[in-house]
């Protein structure tokens, strides 16, 4: 109980340089997923978590390689969690697919905005 409010409480405060919350969450994620009888509701709370970090900081850093935290969530939805946990893993991925194509669309209009405007006139 104590450990899945922690967790939670990382993604309330949304910060996340160098991936610190996202490998902090991975680790916790990565032993609850090892153990016979894991726990549903700190699975919930690492998802909860996991999508707003990602939501308040426009996806993930790319350094360190962020791919972790995806399989860790992938540990989830494989795992011998509920059904409504495991659901909840596989919309957690799709989410973050769209927020990733998002942010990376957004960094490509702000490089082209920052180009310089030539005019040719023919």
């Amino acid at each position: 109980m104590v450990l899945s409010q922690a967790v939670y409480a990382l993604g309330i405060i949304g910060l996340n340089e160098n991936n610190q919350a996202l490998t902090a969450i991975a680790e916790v994620i990565d032993a609850d997923a090892n153990k016979i009888r894991v726990d549903d509701n700190l699975a919930i709370a690492s998802l909860l978590a996991i999508e707003k970090i990602a939501k308040k900081n426009g996806g993930f850093e790319e350094e360190p390689d962020p791919f972790f935290i995806f399989r860790s969530i992938i540990k989830i939805k494989e795992g011998n969690y509920s059904p409504n946990v495991k659901k909840w893993a596989d919309m957690l991925l799709e989410r973050l697919k769209i927020i990733k194509i998002f942010h990376h669309h957004i960094k490509r209009a702000v490089f082209y905005l920052r180009q310089p405007f030539i005019l040719s006139v023919n």
